[in-house]
């Protein structure tokens, strides 16, 4: 009976946290990992508007969305966001074998650290801004219980997942202008749990039982690549690249012999990382209004691992390369500001809309969202909260095999509050 609920728990409990099907099935030498569908920026002035800030970008969250957007702050800045999320998963399953189950997960962590400084012209003869920052990028907060019946012998297996952790990135970034119209930056981000956390442990227990637990850590280096088109001033572009990386992925597991004496063993893999770019356009009537729309692409045909034995497989499905089916991603999103200015401070009004594919097999899964924001600015301090709500229905169809006719819904509730100091 343990093997059928290996078999059940492997496919079910690692759809990602945001929403994407299994990327790697459980066995002796491979990780349970869950992930976001598509990174994005951090921030709740650009969550309010929707997640549409690459032509934006003019705040000190700017090097997590476009670096290039660096180059339009004049004074020195710091900022930190916090976050809190609510996930809920209604799970329906056509067969009598398994329990259709409801499923709930919900934190709050850091979100997002930066200072800014502006270099002064007269040193470089041309303007120039540096950032250092910290952003969380990917949650890895899973809960399943469900109960798996064998009609071989009649028995119900209690099957309970718990898998906690999260990735995020330390990066240094620049902006310069190339001309009075034009900017460039990058961000280079390291991921390395010496720096921030990057590691999550996961265990499955059968019957009250622990069965499998393991530890996962993960280090690697990419890049944002950013530019920002200043066309009037009115309009302005913005397009940023996110380059892929090879990721080292170290798995920690316990192995014990007949005699219940247990090691620590370790097994090293790599994981490829997908390359992502979009572009957006801001439209500003005046000071007071900002219109903008973002178009942002992930190439998940190129999320890969290789396993510790040299097996190279899509990290999405956990089949080989050549055999797996996966499309890039799309997000569309579209957002809005307003501010209401007065003379001792200023309140802002925010709201987007969004489309957000999930990669799964043959076709990616569809995502919607929208969201609210305000906040208030006065002096040397603004402060913004957002709200988003993020939903999928009858996604995931694919996660334990056509035969089990499963499916989804996907409920999404998060909060991201945000304080900014100029100096």
């Amino acid at each position: 009976m343990r093997s059928l609920s290996r078999v059940f728990l492997c496919l079910l409990v690692l759809a990602g946290v945001f929403g994407i099907t299994p990327m790697v099935c459980n066995s002796d030498d491979k990780p349970e990992i869950g992930s976001s569908p598509n990174p994005v920026g951090s921030g709740a002035r650009a969550l309010g508007m929707g997640g549409a800030f690459i032509a934006v970008a003019d705040d000190a969250t700017a090097a997590s969305w476009n670096p290039a957007g660096l180059i339009q702050l004049g004074t020195p800045e710091v900022s930190i966001v916090g976050s809190t999320y609510s996930r809920s998963e209604d799970n329906k399953f056509a067969t009598e074998q398994i329990n259709s189950v409801h499923q709930s997960v919900s934190d709050g962590n850091l979100n997002y650290l930066s200072g800014v400084y502006p270099i002064p012209t007269a040193i470089l003869g041309t303007n120039m801004v540096v950032s250092a920052s910290y952003q969380h990028l990917y949650d890895f907060n899973r809960k399943w219980s469900l109960s798996v019946y064998d009609p071989g012998n009649g028995a119900i297996d209690n099957l309970s997942y718990r898998q906690k952790g999260r990735i995020s990135a330390v990066g240094i970034s620049t902006a310069m202008q190339i001309s009075e119209k034009l900017s460039a930056g990058i961000t280079l981000n390291t991921y390395d749990d010496g720096l921030s956390q990057n590691s999550w442990q996961d265990r499955m227990d059968i019957n009250g039982s622990t069965w499998n637990a393991n530890k996962y850590t993960l280090s690697g280096y990419n890049a944002n690549l950013g530019l920002m088109l200043m066309i009037n001033e009115e309009f302005t572009i913005g397009a940023v690249f996110k380059t892929p990386f090879k990721a080292r992925l170290t798995r920690e597991y316990p192995s014990c012999n007949e005699n219940n004496v247990c090691e620590t063993h370790k097994a090293y893999e790599r994981l490829y990382m997908p390359m992502s770019y979009g572009v957006g356009v801001a439209y500003r009537y005046d000071d007071p209004f900002t219109l903008a729309i973002d178009v942002y692409r992930t190439h998940w045909e190129q999320f890969k691992r290789t396993d510790s034995q040299g097996t190279e497989t899509s990290a999405i499905t956990n089949e080989p390369v050549g055999e797996s089916h996966i499309k890039a991603t799309t997000q569309v999103r579209l957002g809005a500001e307003y501010l209401c200015i007065r003379p001792q401070f200023t309140i802002p009004v925010r709201a987007g809309v969004f489309y957000d594919q999930a990669p799964a097999s043959n076709h990616p899964d569809d995502y919607y969202g929208l969201s609210l924001g305000t906040g208030l600015a006065a002096g040397r301090f603004a402060w913004d909260i957002a709200y988003q709500y993020r939903w999928g229905s009858d996604v995931g169809s694919d996660l334990v095999g056509k035969s089990w006719n499963y499916s989804q819904d996907v409920r999404e509730h998060t909060v991201y509050t945000s304080i900014i100091m100029y100096l």
